[in-house]
């Protein structure tokens, strides 16, 4: 057969279609870090995987850019003109579902996914809200980090009960069964079990007394209710 070199030299050459870093961020969010990569964001795209490498070197810096955007969604959305209590407490629970939630974020956090460049964002929001509510920059930077503390170890012990449970061993179940079996050597721990072995997350009532003690060392009175209905609609 032959082939009409002139007509296919006419022909326009195809072009890779083109793309925004936004518009692939947004794409990856949808995709969630957890099952995250260049084929999938490509594929999605409808795109050949080479063309990202355009735009972003590796599949680590995508998902610090994703990860980046999924914790500044979180801290701006709380921030709704409500007393700073209140911020703070929404601010905690925005950030403990950020850390647990299907995109396993507190494992990119830990290994350092997650660097300054995410930290500064957010902290600055954080800062806006606090400082407008009477705290200095110094206040408002102590009260991020016990916040975040709190949270970030309540969200590890989450996740371990989540893996135990997973693998046929949770927590609770192994705990009362060891105990029963080594009571007389742990008489104090067995008198308790219960409240041992239960692994019930803690760490609101944790940030309920942390705020109480905060607006205390400012003279100032807050209604601890509040504080537990907003942790209550939010079901975390």
């Amino acid at each position: 057969m032959k082939v009409d070199h002139k007509t296919r030299a006419n022909r326009p050459l195809g072009r890779p279609r083109r793309l925004t870093l936004p518009q692939i961020v947004q794409v990856a969010k949808e995709i969630g870090l957890e099952n995250l990569t260049m084929t999938a964001v490509a594929k999605r795209l409808g795109v050949n995987g080479t063309v990202l490498y355009g735009y972003i070197a590796t599949r680590d810096d995508l998902v610090r850019l994703v990860a980046a955007q999924l914790v500044q969604e979180d801290i701006q959305a709380t921030d709704t003109g409500q007393p700073w209590f209140a911020f703070v407490a929404e601010a905690a629970i925005a950030l403990h579902k950020t850390l647990t939630g299907p995109g396993k974020l507190l494992a990119h956090f830990l290994t350092g996914g997650l660097g300054a460049e995410v930290e500064i964002d957010r902290t600055e929001a954080w800062l806006e809200k606090m400082t407008a509510s009477g705290f200095t920059v110094a206040e408002a930077l102590m009260v991020h980090r016990q916040m975040g503390e709190i949270v970030i170890g309540a969200a590890v012990i989450l996740l371990q009960v989540r893996a135990l449970e997973q693998v046929g061993h949770p927590f609770e179940q192994a705990a009362l069964k060891v105990l029963d079996t080594r009571a007389g050597e742990v008489p104090l721990l067995a008198s308790e079990k219960a409240i041992f072995a239960a692994r019930a997350p803690v760490w609101q009532r944790s940030i309920v007394q942390f705020l109480e003690r905060v607006a205390a060392d400012r003279g100032e009175t807050i209604d601890s209710r509040l504080i537990e209905d907003i942790f209550a609609a939010a079901g975390d």
